[in-house]
């Protein structure tokens, strides 16, 4: 040690990386990862993929619009329904009415036995100006809530569709009929009687 300073032999290593560290938030490239693997029809590595990027990104609603339907595929509708309604209400919030109610269409398709993509598709198209529509998609979800124990769901849509339009014979005549199967026939002659 003659007058010069004093050398770490360590400074020459490269830095070290901790052991544990997480690779860096890449968006790009985890969408196009996901949207590869929706193509191929490998939902499940689709819906965590999307689902890593909506962890940053939680009310981006085309991330929702893409994953909602992968969710229903895989059988988890309630988390379905949460993603098809947070882009349909984006899509109403911003004016975009035609796309909301493409998306509940969409809702009614891939997820029939939910009351609620069925209530959404005939509120947006009564809001359009569409009642007789809104009465139809309420007559196709009562078809879709087949069997005893999804009465109750079908008798609510076909009340929401006498509220839309109270004239609508088929929708009095098959409320009274479900309601006289459900042991409510004071109000089922009552229906008819009007």
């Amino acid at each position: 040690m003659t007058g010069g300073t004093i050398r770490d032999s360590r400074s020459s290593d490269p830095p070290q990386m901790p052991l544990f560290s997480r690779p860096a938030f890449d968006r790009v490239r985890i969408l196009e990862a996901a949207d590869k693997a929706r193509r191929r029809g490998r939902k499940r590595r689709a819906v965590r993929l999307y689902r890593e990027v909506l962890a940053v990104e939680p009310r981006n609603p085309e991330l929702h619009a893409r994953l909602a339907p992968l969710l229903a595929a895989t059988g988890q509708a309630f988390d379905a329904w949460r993603s098809y309604r947070a882009a349909i209400r984006h899509c109403v919030a911003t004016k975009q009415l035609e796309a909301a109610t493409n998306l509940a269409r969409s809702a009614t398709r891939t997820l029939p036995r939910l009351v609620e993509p069925w209530e959404q598709l005939a509120r947006l198209e009564a809001d359009r100006g569409n009642p007789e529509t809104a009465v139809q998609e309420l007559g196709r979800g009562r078809r879709a809530m087949r069997g005893r124990r999804r009465r109750p769901q079908a008798i609510f849509l076909l009340r929401m569709a006498l509220r839309i339009q109270p004239a609508s014979t088929g929708s009095t005549l098959a409320l009274a009929r479900l309601l006289a199967r459900t042991d409510q026939t004071a109000e089922a002659l009552r229906l008819l009687e009007d």
